[in-house]
């Protein structure tokens, strides 16, 4: 796992979810230790995404909202859901939109794994990412400035970029017409 190399495999606690439909298996997360601070994370591990494991990752949003946690994703994760978004069923598309409801309102930061700083991000990752990391260090680096930052801030800073990936989607949509 991704993940585990960046906090260590003794700091993860997997969170499976109430699995009424779906245990959602295509990704893994839940509670994480960064030195001793306590994230929420999720990573990537299967061919595509289901709408169980969509749900499965909404609910631990939903958790981490609560709890007001810092919510760390692989670059793998999100540009799976990105590309789920746009060639899956509507179902699927539907169940993308929900979470990205809980996205755009998420009180804490959120932040992207990266393989290594030169790892390059699409468009639709940088729209989710609040921050992004590629070691230990970095996470901690982060975790230090959230103090200043207010969570509002985050939001709206959030809520900027994906207006304006929507506003560069809509004019790429136009000009191929």
């Amino acid at each position: 796992m991704q993940f585990e190399k960046i906090v260590g495999e003794d700091q993860l606690i997997e969170l499976y979810g109430d699995r009424i439909e779906s245990s959602g298996n295509d990704f893994v997360g839940g509670l994480a230790w960064i030195g001793t601070e306590k994230v929420m994370w999720a990573e990537w591990k299967s061919d595509q995404i289901s709408i169980g494991s969509i749900r499965r990752l909404e609910r631990l949003f939903q958790l981490a909202s609560h709890s007001g946690r810092p919510f760390f994703l692989t670059t793998d994760l999100v540009q799976q859901l990105h590309h789920q978004a746009e060639q899956s069923s509507l179902s699927v598309k539907i169940a993308i939109q929900s979470w990205m409801e809980r996205v755009v309102d998420y009180p804490s930061a959120i932040v992207v794994v990266t393989r290594g700083k030169k790892e390059p991000l699409t468009l639709y990752t940088n729209m989710i990412a609040d921050y992004r990391i590629s070691s230990i260090a970095e996470s901690l680096e982060i975790i230090k400035q959230l103090d200043k930052v207010t969570k509002d801030d985050l939001k709206r800073e959030r809520k900027r970029r994906i207006l304006d990936f929507a506003l560069n989607q809509q004019k790429d949509y136009s000009s191929q017409e």
